[in-house]
């Protein structure tokens, strides 16, 4: 069963550059990553939200939380169940620079949203004739047995 599992940190810092510089070697040590966004946490001043996408892996989402935790060496409760799960990791002597808390989730893998379009409505029917009208009557009258 495939998870798709997501990092985030809470990074203080004053600017992007040093929200790069110490949030980069963390990531690193998880192996492979993709999409990355740094935004300034709002709650916090100075402080910033790193979202990193650690991909679609194999095996349940407890599972996966805690692999994640332990290649970060640290330890943090796993709540959730095979299908999601999802672990917050914080401590006042943080064994990484800038860095005051991590949550890690793993879930079933995103669906593409199908697009919403407009209903585009049908031109009408053009009128039947007369022929057409008496050939369709029949029909629904039940007078033609097909053949005709």
């Amino acid at each position: 069963m495939a998870r798709q599992v997501t990092i985030t940190l809470n990074v203080a810092a004053p600017g992007r550059n040093e929200v790069e510089r110490l949030a980069t070697p963390i990531l690193e040590r998880l192996g492979g990553y993709g999409d990355v966004s740094a935004e300034p946490y709002w709650k916090i001043e100075g402080t910033w939200m790193v979202t990193a996408d650690l991909g679609v892996r194999e095996g349940d989402s407890v599972t996966l939380v805690g692999q994640v935790l332990g290649l970060l060496g640290v330890q943090a409760p796993v709540e959730g169940d095979a299908d999601v799960a999802d672990a917050t990791w914080f401590d006042d002597e943080s064994p990484f620079e800038g860095v005051d808390w991590i949550s890690v989730s793993a879930s079933h893998p995103g669906q593409v949203e199908a697009e919403i379009e407009e209903l585009v409505p049908l031109p009408p029917d053009p009128p039947l004739s007369k022929e057409e009208v008496d050939v369709l009557m029949t029909k629904l009258r039940g007078d033609d047995d097909g053949r005709g």
